[in-house]
């Protein structure tokens, strides 16, 4: 038996030339991993979707490189790592040929679908490193078909847990322990398919590994992973210190959490001083009694999703972007759910949270900077729609099935651009949708249409990206089951920022008992479900399970991106191919943007005069507190910004935050939306797809001297606005 921990091996000098060189190998081999695991697969959510991540690790369970498709996996893989040391290092050991299986919630994985395998490396017997890769996997037992089972209260009823297990034991896999694991899937052959598909990515992994130390020593390539590491703690510390201490606020909501429509908040505050960032989760809501909550792993994972695409975008990923990181999370909170809370939906709702207020939070860290303000960004959709279906297919056979299309979803703005339309998920750099071909291949559906949604992005001077949508129908099968689950349906979760509005809500409608197949019949292609004879029922967030009949149309639209800046300082004209372009109805776009368009063309003259009596309006709504007017001719030193809308000043030994039409607002130290006109805002004045939950409420603040909207709040009515910045 070999201990992970023993087998030291001496570290020596690594020239700038052969540093880079195996830097670039080692990713070039995490990529051939990525490579190998989607070939082997075959699965529609690894191959289409990219829901998968590899990584090789130091011997401790460190990330040295890692690959750019989901970036929660490799934190999950960190923490399996951990498991797998802790639990395992004694007994049965760690040995060479190892390989070890986990999906346990609780010991790493996100939720039980996404399962990881993990390899030791060894070279002459030292014990030097790991490979790892997690996929998720489309069946692992459990209730339904899918393992997320919305009426789950436990874990044990969502699916087969298993703790770290030595699958394969020195090059041999354990034919018992693998009967017993395959046997729990409702897909044996995708299953196996799956883990081939991890076990053959960590073989690449280990065989090209070794083949550096044979080239280059031992003490070279372990070099290099603890520099490739150093490298990177050392240019996040340096960029930390560059911004701002203080502290970022952001909230948000999940509404449903599968045994009602119960109303979830996850708040963060973000302390960052010198080079050290916190993030407090303490505020968030006690865990839920339904399937919505995550455990340690999807905290870690939904922190890491947020974090590395935003501060770390020019620099190698590895286990030294979460160096400078301390987290604060009781335990029994909804983002770090105790024993045996039911996590199923995990990924797709409390996980998903986490990562949208990290990228809200960071973003306003990043706006205090006028070097990094163009890398802050408003938020992206707040949770991914999903549709798990089974049954038989029109070749008459058994299938099952996940629908992968509804992360095309909008995403956030920019201070300086609008954001990308159909823009996906942050979280997946190197993301891709399935062909519609391709989801009609293998399951009998028929699309009626995916194409882009009016009225889904974010209003803003810089809109959001709007998002996709879909429909289609049951085909030439006798019935098929669906199980819709998500959030997003009473929170539009994708919160704009400096006065941005936020995007769309999820929807989804079904369509029963229609005339569709007499259309087809007649060889008319209907591409509106609304014209078609038929049954319009709104699906809730989680219905439950659903059945599919001859007939049935089934439709949804997803979450926009978040705006950024007032949306009455969008260019006209912009407004007009926005129109143009299908982004908004004619009808939302004047209201959104006080722009009139008569005869197809801007009227300019007409738009200033509704934008002026706009801000008329705006300048009405009195703020709850005032600054002293003995103040308005002192002399200002501008010290930094705050977002592009507002800065900070000092004004003799006080420091204050003044609007860009040079209005002192707030002291600096205090919430500025106290000293903000604010009116109280309704779905239907951001669009035509926006719904809030009965407890919530929505606020715009204003300038109260030039009228100018610096935020959009949702919140929980009767509760205090978000302090979102206080700088040190």
């Amino acid at each position: 038996m070999t201990n992970t921990l023993e087998n030291k091996v001496q570290s020596v000098h690594v020239d700038p030339v052969t540093f880079e060189v195996l830097r670039n190998r080692l990713t070039a081999i995490t990529e051939e991993m990525s490579i190998t695991l989607r070939a082997v697969s075959g699965s529609p959510v690894v191959v289409d979707a990219a829901d998968f991540n590899v990584g090789i690790f130091t011997k401790n369970g460190n990330i040295v490189t890692m690959g750019k498709t989901v970036i929660a996996h490799t934190g999950s893989l960190v923490k399996m790592l951990e498991h797998i040391i802790a639990d395992c290092g004694e007994d049965p050991g760690i040995e060479e040929g190892d390989m070890f299986v986990v999906n346990s919630p609780y010991k790493g994985a996100l939720h039980a679908p996404d399962m990881g395998v993990l390899a030791p490396i060894f070279y002459e017997g030292k014990h030097i490193g790991w490979s790892g890769a997690c996929l998720h996997q489309l069946d692992v037992g459990g209730m339904v078909f899918g393992s997320m089972a919305s009426s789950a209260t436990e874990v044990y009823q969502e699916s087969m847990i298993i703790p770290p297990v030595k699958i394969i034991e020195r090059g041999k896999l354990r034919k018992d322990v693998w009967n017993m694991i395959s046997g729990m899937s409702r897909l044996p052959r995708s299953f196996s398919l799956d883990f081939r598909a991890m076990t053959g990515a960590n073989k690449v992994a280990i065989k090209q590994v070794l083949q550096l130390i044979n080239r280059y020593s031992l003490p070279t390539i372990h070099t290099v992973f603890e520099e490739i590491i150093q490298m990177t703690k050392v240019k996040v510390a340096s960029r930390l210190r560059e911004l701002p201490d203080g502290e970022y606020r952001a909230r948000n909501y999940i509404d449903h959490d599968g045994q009602s429509n119960k109303l979830y908040h996850i708040s963060l505050k973000l302390t960052k001083i010198g080079d050290k960032l916190t993030f407090d989760f303490s505020e968030s809501s006690e865990q839920s009694p339904g399937f919505v909550n995550c455990t340690e792993s999807g905290l870690i994972g939904g922190i890491f999703s947020g974090l590395l695409p935003l501060l770390a975008y020019d620099i190698p990923w590895n286990d030294g972007v979460l160096d400078p990181v301390e987290v604060i999370a009781p335990d029994g909170i909804i983002c770090n759910a105790k024993w045996p809370a039911a996590v199923g939906h995990a990924t797709l709702s409390v996980m998903w949270l986490v990562e949208t207020v990290v990228v809200e939070a960071v973003s306003k860290m990043l706006a205090c900077s006028n070097e990094y303000i163009s890398e802050a960004q408003s938020s992206h959709n707040g949770g991914a729609d999903v549709l798990h279906v089974s049954g038989l297919n029109q070749y008459k056979e058994g299938f099952g099935n996940t629908f992968t299309e509804q992360i095309a979803s909008g995403g956030g703005a920019y201070m300086n651009r609008d954001g990308i339309d159909a823009a996906g998920c942050r979280h997946i750099p190197a993301l891709k949708i399935p062909n519609v071909e391709s989801m009609e291949s293998g399951t009998p559906v028929l699309y009626l249409y995916r194409s882009y949604i009016e009225d889904t992005a974010g209003a803003g001077r810089n809109r959001g990206g709007r998002s996709l949508g879909s429909a289609f129908a049951l085909h030439d099968a006798p019935f098929m089951m669906g199980i819709p689950m998500a959030h997003g349906f009473e929170v539009p979760n994708a919160f704009g920022l400096w006065g941005g509005q936020p995007g769309s809500c999820n929807r989804r409608f079904m369509y029963r008992k229609t005339d569709i197949q007499e259309n087809f019949s007649n060889q008319e292609w209907i591409t509106d479900p609304g014209k078609l004879n038929g049954q319009k029922e709104e699906l809730s967030a989680k219905p439950g399970p659903i059945k599919f009949e001859p007939g049935d149309v089934f439709e949804w639209t997803w979450q926009g991106g978040g705006g950024w800046g007032d949306p009455l300082e969008r260019n006209p004209e912009q407004v007009l191919v926005d129109i143009h372009n299908e982004v908004y109805q004619k009808e939302t776009a004047e209201r959104l943007f006080q722009v009139i368009i008569s005869d197809g063309k801007v009227d300019h003259e007409a738009t200033e005069k509704a934008r002026d009596e706009k801000r008329r309006q705006r300048r009405e709504y009195s703020p709850a507190k005032r600054l002293s007017s003995s103040l308005l001719n002192k002399k200002k030193e501008v010290l930094g910004p705050m977002g592009d809308q507002i800065e900070r000043v000092r004004v003799e030994e006080e420091v204050y935050i003044q609007c860009e039409c040079q209005t002192l607002l707030a002291p600096a130290n205090e919430n500025i939306k106290n000293y903000l006109g604010v009116k109280q805002i309704h779905p239907e004045d951001i669009g035509t797809k926006v719904k809030l939950h009965e407890e919530l409420e929505m606020h715009e603040y204003m300038c109260p001297n030039c009228g100018k909207s610096h935020f959009t709040e949702v919140k929980r009515k009767g509760t205090q606005p978000l302090h979102d910045i206080n700088l040190f």
